[in-house]
């Protein structure tokens, strides 16, 4: 009260002028109750002390009366309660707020069941997703939100056990407006807990996230159809190689041969005393002949390698190791220990052309000094190899930053899968890149 002890007043008349004015009608007709016939009474209210602070009091009191029932005196106790008065008060409001948010915001469904799954409390965003005014749903069973047949099965009664023994139900599905349409949800189930801990209830959270999900399925769809595309182009690449190769085998091969032979004949036929230039002249084009054979069955060789049908899958990488080495100057250590036999022919076939697309990007990318090329077997397991020791690069800018060698890696990645292999690229810069081809032989494919 600010007062000493011999300040304070000893009646009612003294102790009014203290209590708030906005108070002193209220705490007034409270004492004047209990005077007229109770005895222990308590009240709230402010008071205002000399220095013109307000402050709020909590008061306990007993009337005391005679044997004639005369109340004689009031005997009472005056507690301090502002900071608790304060506190509570901030509390209620920011209760207020967090209730005015929650009933506010639109993009979310927020809403309150109780133990048995009945709806108590409903916000804008619950009307504006679900399709029910506050009015028209609270009091139902929150099941009218699941299709029929999720409904039938048990699902919301489901979600809310789980919630309640693991603290937290989170998932995606379907949830139905109350017009019937449906749309993809993402839903949060959280049981509200007293301070005891025991669950009085449930707030369940619903965001529809139909957009993001139709996005989604876009985004998988467009996957598909690439790889779709990339496979067919595949495809497509070994029918015109295998076209090409045949064609410079029948065509081109069998006019460098009868060219050869008209040579060999013209070259025969020269008198003794021919001119010494002409003699040099068919020796010139015998050379450019069997150059250009010799470039038409590397060629070919690149095209459809002959090695691979005939004495299987290591034979044909030595082989293109060698060719390789010869042409790019690059050092390349061969290591084969898979018969041929043992992988299907589609796996040879896939296995060397990622080996000759792995190397490719070695000569065009890497700058490398040295190649390594394995294919081992071991534990039901063919594993294929391709590490050089280059400058290497980002896998994850790959793409955006040579859209060539990304295409590549696809091809490659592609290839590996169309015959159920397993493809994994392990790279970083100035590391070098590591390409690995894994196929479980016994299952026929990834595990």
């Amino acid at each position: 009260f600010g007062l000493r002890h011999d300040q304070l007043p000893s009646t009612f008349d003294g102790f009014y002028p203290l209590v708030h004015p906005e108070d002193r009608a209220r705490t007034a007709g409270i004492a004047n109750e209990a005077l007229r016939g109770g005895t222990d009474y308590e009240n709230q209210f402010r008071i205002v002390r000399p220095d013109g602070v307000i402050r709020t009091v909590h008061n306990q009191a007993r009337v005391d009366r005679d044997e004639s029932g005369r109340p004689v005196r009031i005997i009472g106790v005056c507690q301090d309660i502002t900071e608790r008065k304060l506190a509570e008060e901030q509390v209620r409001a920011s209760q207020e707020r967090f209730r005015m948010m929650v009933e506010n915001v639109r993009d979310y469904a927020i809403y309150i069941l109780d133990m048995n799954g009945y709806v108590t409390s409903w916000n804008l965003g619950a009307e504006r997703i679900e399709g029910y005014r506050a009015e028209e749903i609270i009091g139902r069973h929150y099941s009218c939100f699941f299709p029929p047949d999720h409904a039938a099965r048990g699902d919301p009664g489901m979600q809310l056990q789980f919630a309640s023994v693991q603290g937290r139900y989170e998932s995606e599905g379907w949830r139905v407006r109350k017009n019937g349409s449906q749309f993809w949800a993402h839903v949060i189930v959280t049981p509200l807990l007293d301070e005891t801990g025991k669950s009085r209830g449930f707030s369940e959270i619903t965001h529809d996230i139909t957009e993001r999900k139709r996005a989604e399925e876009d985004l998988h769809s467009y996957a598909d159809r690439l790889k779709i595309t990339s496979r067919r182009l595949v495809e497509v690449q070994e029918a015109e190689r295998r076209l090409l190769a045949r064609e410079l085998h029948d065509r081109v091969g069998q006019n460098l041969t009868a060219l050869g032979i008209n040579l060999s004949i013209v070259a025969g036929g020269l008198p003794a005393g021919s001119k010494p230039e002409l003699a040099g002249r068919l020796e010139e084009c015998s050379a450019l002949l069997e150059g250009t054979v010799d470039a038409m069955r590397n060629v070919m060789a690149e095209l459809r390698p002959h090695a691979l049908d005939d004495y299987g899958l290591p034979a044909a990488l030595r082989s293109l190791a060698t060719g390789f080495s010869r042409r790019t100057g690059i050092q390349v250590a061969f290591e084969g220990d898979v018969p041929g036999a043992d992988l299907p022919k589609p796996v040879d076939l896939a296995m060397f052309r990622i080996a000759q697309e792995a190397l490719n990007n070695v000569a065009k990318h890497s700058n490398a000094k040295r190649v390594e090329i394995a294919i081992r077997r071991a534990n039901g397991l063919a594993t294929l190899s391709v590490r050089d020791n280059g400058v290497g690069f980002d896998p994850k800018r790959i793409e955006r930053s040579n859209r060539e060698a990304g295409w590549g890696l696809l091809i490659m990645r592609e290839r590996a899968e169309a015959v159920g292999a397993q493809f994994s690229l392990k790279a970083g810069l100035r590391t070098g890149v590591q390409v690995l081809v894994e196929y479980h032989v016994s299952s026929g494919g990834v595990r």
